[in-house]
């Protein structure tokens, strides 16, 4: 199919300075799909200088999609790691980017990914649905769309779904799967976000500031600061996890990221979507 993607959703990818490996395979995927993008320098939590500090909103609980809130989670109590919240600092700062490059470039939506969910990017021309099919299903009021949730039972649910009604997206309250690899953002997320980012993007993080019953880390504060009905998670995966590794949950990467990855495979060769898997084979061959 042909798409005009390109040419109306601007990237904004978040890459650490010193991910040299990853930069190099955005950049060749992104070159290859002929996409407008930016990168943003991702906040290092090894880095002993930054100061990173959570302060919770003890007048905000947060929207309660399934398994946000800290009490639904395995280990409500652990201590969330500096590297979370690194993370959540560098979504704030892209955040903050977006609404800067979204006027500057005319855009209602943008495309917003870490440097390891980027391996598609170079065939936007053999995707199954379109950017702007997955927007427009999402109905006149949506504010954000998961792009690659993680949990592969709910990938394959999704997908299924999709098969069966051929709708490319569900409402996120109906759906538990976590991750912020890719996220679809509207103008007017950006609008309800604007008092809670950073007025300096460029600027070392003081406060992260997050909803009382929500851990501060980048999905789960990203979606609980919006509204439940404009929030939905796409159903045919165009974008994976490349499950090689996790800066932020070693431990993640055989639990989830993996399962993941290999339920994605396993959809495009029943779609016979054999280009989405190449791309994602080049992608790793990248040096």
């Amino acid at each position: 199919m042909s798409s005009r993607d390109t040419e109306t959703v601007p990237v904004l990818w978040i890459n650490l300075e010193r991910g040299d490996h990853r930069r190099r395979r955005m950049l060749k995927a992104l070159a290859a799909g002929g996409w407008t993008h930016q990168r943003i320098e991702a906040i290092d939590g090894r880095d002993p200088t930054g100061r990173l500090r959570a302060s919770p909103d003890l007048a905000r609980f947060g929207t309660a999609f399934p398994g946000v809130r800290r009490f639904a989670e395995t280990s409500p109590f652990r201590r969330t790691t500096r590297s979370e919240l690194a993370c959540l600092a560098s979504w704030q700062r892209a955040l903050a980017r977006a609404a800067d490059s979204m006027r500057d470039l005319d855009a209602e939506t943008i495309l917003l990914l870490e440097d390891d969910c980027g391996a598609t990017l170079a065939c936007p021309q053999a995707w199954p649905v379109s950017i702007d099919e997955v927007a427009a299903a999402a109905g006149d009021a949506w504010t954000a769309i998961q792009m690659a949730p993680i949990n592969p039972t709910a990938r394959r649910r999704l997908f299924e779904r999709w098969r069966d009604d051929r709708r490319p997206v569900a409402e996120k309250r109906h759906v538990r799967s976590h991750g912020n690899g890719a996220v679809l953002i509207h103008r007017r997320a950006i609008e309800r976000l604007r008092p809670h980012l950073p007025a300096d993007p460029d600027a070392a993080p003081k406060s992260l500031r997050h909803p009382c019953l929500v851990r501060p880390v980048a999905d789960k504060w990203l979606y609980a600061m919006l509204p439940a009905d404009t929030v939905f998670v796409a159903a045919v995966p165009i974008l994976t996890l490349d499950a090689a590794d996790s800066e932020l949950h070693p431990g993640h990467v055989d639990r989830f990221h993996r399962g993941s990855r290999e339920m994605v495979e396993s959809i495009w060769r029943e779609g016979g979507w054999t280009e989405l898997a190449e791309a994602l084979a080049a992608w790793d061959a990248t040096a």
